[in-house]
């Protein structure tokens, strides 16, 4: 292996490191927000905000909050999911360069 694939691989590999820590960081805002969610005067994710006359719950401890909360949970699945796949490709151009010659990776 060359200098050249080295440092390349190495690069890959602290990149990957950087894109898990963002990966542990969005799913820990993600708890985050699920559990204000799913608390007691939450509102949780799909319930509705208002009752049969159109008023705002008045079980619910913060109405705008929770529409926050619900906004950060649809936006940071969304960013987890992009996030994911970048990790997947990484990986695999990690695991591809790695690979001795002559030896052609597995496609699924």
């Amino acid at each position: 292996m060359t200098t050249d694939a080295t440092t390349d691989q190495t690069q890959a590999r602290a990149a990957l490191r950087a894109l898990e820590a963002r990966r542990q960081e969005l799913e820990a805002q993600l708890a985050t927000a699920m559990t204000r969610l799913n608390a007691p005067g939450g509102g949780g994710m799909k319930e509705p905000l208002v009752d049969r006359e159109g008023y705002p719950r008045a079980d619910l401890a913060d109405l705008g909050q929770t529409r926050m909360d619900r906004n950060a949970v649809a936006t940071l699945n969304t960013d987890l999911r992009d996030l994911m796949r970048r990790i997947e490709t990484g990986l695999q151009h990690l695991h591809a360069a790695s690979a001795p010659a002559g030896v052609r990776p597995c496609r699924v």
